[in-house]
């Protein structure tokens, strides 16, 4: 599939509504904390997020083909990195905290602020399903520390299990927890490499909503895409209908909304290639404000295509190039949190993401993977099989005892 040369989406779970008040103040409904209760330093945290969910995007653009399709969700890999956060110590915790947007915030203040995020999400439109989901599980011969535990189970919702890596097995109970989660959109989440990991962190988020106003499924018709490469003929849906539209030099755009109108999808399409190139390498926060607080209410005739894809993407590179360097280094990381003792590291950090939109609406899912390896030190070296094992003294060599072990509930005499 190619990349439209004349369409930038985003399907946006919108977290910039945290900066103004969403919920009235005589609405009893929510019962979690409301934005306008939220502290500065909070609402600070919240639009962090936000430059993470750009910043990823464009991260992740540079290191795409032009012509390949890209399908993320930042807000799932942001809530996967809060668990492997929540384990950080010392100058990884700090490198994570600038990423995430925690800076000098203690695990309490930062946590209370994603439980906040996750109570909004998803209960922000009762038209609109949006569900936020993460789990920890760890080998059996891992322990997570009690406090590690508490945290992602209070704030984050998490759940957590220890499963023998090496069966396979496991594989299939994670899979399972992460289909559930996305209601069957991701499947094969984790494959054999879950016997490398020592542990293995997951969230999953799960979209959707129907548009406020549908597409005419009668006005269905096949017509022509133009991409980088050339022309295409695909189904294009149309609607007329007020919208808020607006345009520049550079792009048109247009929200679609869903359900209450909370939750928009924001189609910006730049209008030569090298506008397409120019919008994706300076998205930020700066410009984005500027691109989207522009809009104004018309009659208009949207005429989109309609498609369905799925995506795996890897996000090392991405990470290591906004500073997460030292996570995913065996000899600086520090994890001590997550199990007490340290020893681990970040190996891989991917997701899993699936996009279907039509004439009722969309429906998307995604799902990231933070695989936790064991450092080249001897933390984790699992003595689970028949072995050898000698008692020597070091400077002569001599041997003073020598034996092999194959049964140890066998006593002997």
């Amino acid at each position: 599939m190619k990349r439209s040369l004349t369409i930038l989406l985003f399907l946006v779970l919108s977290l910039q509504f945290i900066s103004c008040s969403l919920f009235e103040e005589d609405d009893p409904s929510p019962q979690f904390r409301k934005p306008s209760e939220m502290t500065t330093s909070e609402l600070d945290a919240v639009n962090s997020s936000v430059d993470f969910s750009l910043d990823l995007y464009r991260t992740i653009a540079q290191e795409t083909a032009l012509d390949e399709n890209l399908f993320i969700s930042p807000l799932s890999a942001y809530f996967a990195l809060v668990l492997a956060w929540n384990g950080a110590y010392g100058e990884t915790l700090d490198e994570m905290s600038e990423l995430l947007g925690f800076e000098g915030m203690e695990y309490e203040e930062a946590n209370e602020i994603c439980r906040d995020l996750i109570d909004i999400l998803t209960n922000v439109d009762p038209a609109v399903t949006v569900d936020i989901a993460n789990s920890v599980w760890g080998h059996d011969s891992f322990t997570f520390t009690e406090d590690y535990l508490a945290r992602c189970e209070e704030y984050l919702y998490a759940e957590a299990r220890n499963l023998n890596f090496k069966d396979p097995t496991s594989q299939d109970i994670i899979n399972d927890w992460v289909s559930d989660a996305t209601n069957g959109k991701i499947l094969e989440m984790v494959g054999p490499e879950l016997e490398s990991y020592v542990a293995f962190l997951v969230n999953a988020v799960y979209f959707n909503g129907g548009w406020r106003i549908e597409f005419d499924e009668d006005l269905t018709k096949a017509g022509i895409f133009t991409n980088f490469d050339g022309e295409v003929t695909t189904d294009f849906m149309g609607n007329s209908h007020e919208y808020d539209v607006w345009s520049t030099d550079t792009f048109d755009a247009v929200e679609l909304p869903y359900g209450d109108e909370t939750l928009t999808m924001t189609v910006i399409q730049p209008k030569t290639e090298a506008d397409f190139i120019q919008m994706e390498q300076s998205l930020n926060s700066e410009n984005w404000d500027s691109w989207i607080n522009r809009t104004q209410s018309y009659t208009a005739l949207v005429s989109m295509p309609k498609f369905k894809f799925s995506a795996k993407i890897g996000m090392n590179d991405a990470l290591i190039a906004l500073g997460m360097e030292e996570a995913f280094d065996e000899d600086m990381a520090d994890f001590r949190e997550m199990n007490g003792v340290g020893g681990i590291f970040v190996s891989t950090v991917y997701q899993k993401s699936f996009v279907d939109v039509s004439e009722k609406g969309t429906e998307a899912a995604a799902a990231t993977g933070i695989g936790m390896g064991p450092t080249s030190g001897p933390m984790y070296l699992f003595i689970n099989k028949p072995f050898l094992f000698f008692i020597r003294e070091e400077v002569t060599g001599a041997i003073l005892f020598a034996g092999r072990m194959v049964d140890p509930t066998d006593s002997g005499e």
